[in-house]
């Protein structure tokens, strides 16, 4: 079996498994099942198009956060005009919790 078609099978098995954990009395509602296949395609697609090199994909957005939540929120503060460019929805809660861990005196 080739890479891309193991890679696929998996994240194939991973949808029938959050399909069936999203199910509810055997039902579905469209909104699950059209993200759900969303997020297949893109992962597959993903792959397929950048093969090993995708770390480095998840690795570029991972290091924009870290920046984000290291850099940017402390010097800039936070304020509803930033809400979609520093992806608060994400880096927010992050932010919190490294605040929170180090008033505590735990290192991160």
């Amino acid at each position: 079996m080739s890479e891309l078609a193991s890679y696929s099978l998996q994240t194939i098995v991973l949808s029938g498994l959050a399909l069936a954990y999203f199910s509810k009395s055997k039902k579905i509602d469209a909104y699950s099942l059209g993200l759900i296949v969303f997020w297949t395609i893109g992962v597959i697609y993903i792959y397929a198009r950048y093969r090993t090199d995708q770390v480095q994909f998840y690795s570029n957005d991972q290091a924009i956060h870290q920046l984000i939540v290291e850099h940017y929120i402390p010097t800039e503060g936070i304020n509803l005009s930033s809400a979609i460019s520093l992806r608060y929805i994400i880096t927010l809660p992050a932010y919190f919790l490294i605040s929170l861990w180090s008033q505590c005196g735990t290192p991160v």
